[in-house]
């Protein structure tokens, strides 16, 4: 039956995007709500993964105050968010629920060496978010001084390396070739919500500019390309 098969879209990137008929069905019946607040931060890899998905969602954009009631009634598994609620339950920690969107979408490899390839980019994601949150949150005092040995000093050799890497063994269009997915969505959530953001493309983008060339060509085929329609609809947020 052709329509419990896999089918395939494609974008006019020349991106192929697989999609099961099956766990479209089952995934229409499901309800999904994500908490956090109303900010990109965490959560936002979680929405552009539901959106390219084409999965309905909830997107719960609570006040202090209504995550203090939330934390208070004891269903978030950890006490913090994000969190996603499916049909009642709910499940915790960022990056594993993005995952299990991919994965259940066919949006994530199933190929041990495309694994280990795209699960790279959260590690470079990571210890660049860390740095960027180290000198984000310094004392007032110290912030300026701060961000400037971030931009200056820290940064540029791991964006570097980022460069060195996707050279080697990325596409143009997709991290994993002409595959979008799992680690396109990472890579789309946090450069675009830190270093191509509006408020700080200027100095954040010229660095990644400077330093990875390649890899900015890659940023910008995704922002215009396969997720432009969701850069463009999402609320506006600072951070």
């Amino acid at each position: 039956d052709v329509y419990k098969r896999q089918v395939s879209t494609q974008s006019t990137w020349g991106i192929i995007i697989k999609l099961d008929k099956d766990i479209i069905n089952k995934m229409a019946t499901d309800k999904y709500t994500v908490h956090y607040f109303d900010i990109y931060g965490r959560a936002e890899a979680i929405r552009i993964a539901f959106w390219l998905a084409k999965v309905e969602f909830n997107d719960n954009r609570m006040t202090r105050e209504q995550f203090a009631e939330l934390k208070a009634s004891g269903k978030l598994p950890f006490g913090q968010v994000p969190a996603l609620e499916k049909n009642g339950k709910f499940y915790a920690q960022s990056t594993p629920i993005v995952r299990w969107v991919c994965q259940t979408h066919n949006l994530y490899p199933t190929d041990p060496d495309h694994i280990y390839h795209v699960e790279v980019a959260t590690e470079v994601i990571n210890d660049i978010r860390q740095k960027v949150m180290k000198a984000w949150f310094s004392p007032p005092e110290q912030k300026e001084e701060a961000m400037k040995k971030l931009l200056a000093e820290e940064v540029p050799p791991q964006l570097k390396a980022l460069e060195n890497y996707f050279t080697q063994y990325c596409g143009e269009n997709a991290w994993d070739k002409n595959s979008i997915g799992f680690a396109d969505i990472q890579m789309v959530d946090f450069f675009s919500s830190i270093f191509l953001h509006p408020d700080r493309v200027a100095t954040f983008g010229a660095v990644v500019e400077a330093n990875a060339p390649n890899f900015k060509k890659y940023l910008d085929n995704l922002v215009n390309g396969p997720f432009k329609d969701y850069l463009a609809s999402r609320p506006s947020c600072s951070f």
